[in-house]
């Protein structure tokens, strides 16, 4: 299969008492296995323990309810003696390794648009603003002359960046008539300061 679960043999202990299936005392083995998620037969990641206990006389094999009380309350107290490998994380370590520069690029990516929309502004763009702890709202380019850009502040607020998306069209709502300007320059050090967070355009 290309995917699925498989199990590891971690080791044994043996089960007091009788086996259930032929009565032999002292023959019980209790199997540890390590259960584990893969792909491409790559072990992804650790899914938890069980086991399966085996009469050395009999050859029974029972697991689950069927291996019968005493050998489920020596799973219940050895599992944790047994170490999950750390082979079994071997897919989730090379995903984690692959999405961490992914997402660096990704997000250098996105800087470099939005930087590029700032030193390329348009009449109607909007402006995704942090304005203080807790405190997230909107700027609208309403005029541009030369190097300087002029924008509009909206009337409303919101806690959290992403709830911004929001404010247009919320009751009450609006772009005030008040214009405050900003050169190329002082919209890239308010992008570089996190006062802008992103840039929509029109």
């Amino acid at each position: 299969m290309f995917y699925g679960w498989r199990a590891k043999d971690l080791g044994d202990v043996t089960v007091p008492g009788a086996c259930p299936s032929c009565g032999t005392p002292g023959s019980v083995e209790l199997h540890v296995l390590q259960r584990y998620a893969h792909a491409l037969w790559i072990p992804l990641f650790p899914l938890g323990k069980k086991g399966i206990a085996r009469c050395s006389h009999c050859g029974q094999k029972l697991e689950g309810r069927a291996m019968g009380e005493n050998a489920r309350m020596v799973l219940s107290g050895v599992k944790g003696h047994f170490k999950t490998p750390a082979w079994t994380y071997t897919g989730l370590i090379i995903i984690i390794a692959l999405l961490i520069p992914a997402a660096f690029w990704q997000s250098g990516k996105n800087d470099a648009l939005i930087n590029s929309m700032l030193n390329t502004p348009q009449v109607g763009d909007l402006y995704e603003v942090k304005l203080g702890p807790r405190r997230y709202s909107l700027y609208r380019v309403d005029r541009i002359s030369g190097d300087s850009i002029y924008v509009a502040a909206y009337n409303l607020e919101v806690e959290k960046w992403r709830q911004v998306n929001g404010l247009i069209g919320k009751e009450g709502g609006h772009f005030g008539t008040r214009l405050t300007g900003y050169s190329r320059g002082d919209m890239l050090a308010m992008r570089n300061d996190g006062t802008i967070l992103s840039v929509r355009k029109r």
